[in-house]
């Protein structure tokens, strides 16, 4: 006869786990809970408020000259030519994938010397692949201006 709580061939020795990680499964349990409980409680959650867009004037529009000049370094990272790429059209639709767009991005950073807000290239998923070199552009046009002015 097998006694409860000793080791057999078909059952192992219990196994004495720390307080700690006790407390760390019970702990995730209630969040877990709580999660399921506020999640699923049949309210559609709220889609995060749209950037507003600035006034025409608000914000600087990239001059030809440096919508070239990022239009030759995503061409570069893609390895196309320059007149391959569409300056209005989504890099997605281009050829790059997500890790593409967000090694461009770092390296259109390093290459203005500018810091692109993840806001400017979409926080919502599969937004990124919506990103144009204009759009790309005008934001390092709007950074390296408020570089120069010091805000």
């Amino acid at each position: 006869m097998i006694r409860p709580g000793r080791a057999s061939p078909l059952r192992p020795a219990p196994i004495a786990y720390p307080a700690r990680y006790r407390a760390f499964v019970a702990i995730s349990s209630v969040v877990l809970a709580l999660a399921v409980t506020f999640v699923g409680c049949g309210a559609p959650p709220e889609a995060p408020p749209k950037a507003q867009q600035a006034p025409p004037n608000a914000s600087p529009k990239a001059q030809p000259e440096l919508i070239e000049k990022v239009r030759q370094e995503v061409a570069k990272s893609l390895k196309k030519e320059a007149a391959q790429i569409d300056v209005h059209k989504p890099l997605g639709d281009q050829g790059a994938d997500e890790l593409d767009i967000v090694e461009l991005v770092i390296a259109v950073e390093e290459t203005f010397n500018v810091e692109i807000p993840v806001s400017a290239t979409g926080d919502q998923p599969g937004e990124l692949q919506t990103l144009t070199i204009q759009k790309l552009a005008d934001t390092v046009a709007g950074q390296m201006e408020k570089n120069r002015s010091g805000r």
